[in-house]
Parts: structure tokens; sequence; C-alpha cells
């Protein structure tokens, strides 16, 4: 299975947000609302909607050329090509869980679980505050 896929978006400049269109895709739309987010929303749009095909067994379309989409672009527009790795994207659709066994000191364990700690997910959360994922 092909891991890496490159769509053109529309970047459409409208009064305090930029709405984002994949032409090659009927209705793959999103927006955001300042330009150091659309990167990130344009890449997640794009993934879930080659995550929904391949999940159907549909055939991608192939992109259309540079010059078509160019040449229909309206001075408000702005064309830009966005590059999905499936492997991540995957990963976080489907929220695989990976079994981590770790060893913590006795006294630590005895509290947790008189404090009804769940470790697992305090772990996880931990890693997210760690990772700048909150």
């Amino acid at each position: 299975m092909k891991d890496n896929f490159i769509y053109p978006a529309i970047f459409s400049f409208v009064d305090d947000s930029i709405a984002i269109e994949f032409p090659d895709f009927e209705n793959c739309v999103t927006q955001a609302d300042n330009m150091d987010e659309v990167s990130r929303i344009a890449k997640d749009r794009l993934a879930l909607e080659i995550y929904d095909y391949q999940e159907d067994d549909r055939k991608l379309p192939d992109p259309k050329s540079f010059k078509e989409y160019n040449a229909a672009l309206q001075p408000s527009q702005s064309l830009a090509y966005i590059d999905v790795w499936m492997p991540y994207h995957r990963a976080q659709i489907k929220d695989v869980y990976v079994k981590k066994t770790l060893t913590i000191p006795n006294e630590l364990n005895v509290l947790g679980q008189l404090n009804n700690i769940n470790f697992s997910q305090l772990l996880q959360e931990a890693l997210r505050e760690k990772l700048n994922m909150h």
C-alpha cells in the first residue's frame, strides 16, 4: 500500500478565515482561522479523505495538472500542494494502543492503587504534556 500522497489544495481567503478545498475530491473541504494552522488542518483533512477511500477500497483520484488549477484561480485564491505520510495519520485515526511494560517503585505503586490512580491514563497524560500535545 502506498504511504505518501501529494494533492493540490486551493486556499480561498475569505474575511477572517481561510477556506481549504481539495478539488480532486468531491466535497473535501475544511477551513483554518489563520496561516499558522493552514498546513496542519489541510494535512489532517486530506489524510482523513485518503483514509476513507482506502477503507472503502475506492480508487484514489489522479491529481490534475498544476496548469489546469492555476488557470481557474480567482484573485483571492492560491494553490498549494499538500503531502501526507499515511502511516502517521493512520495511527492518529485508528488510535492504536501499544502495550508497554514499566517498573516503578513499590511505594508509588501502593499509593497509586490506594488513590485509584489509572497508571495507563497517567502515563498517557504525562507523555502528551512532555511532548506538548495538549
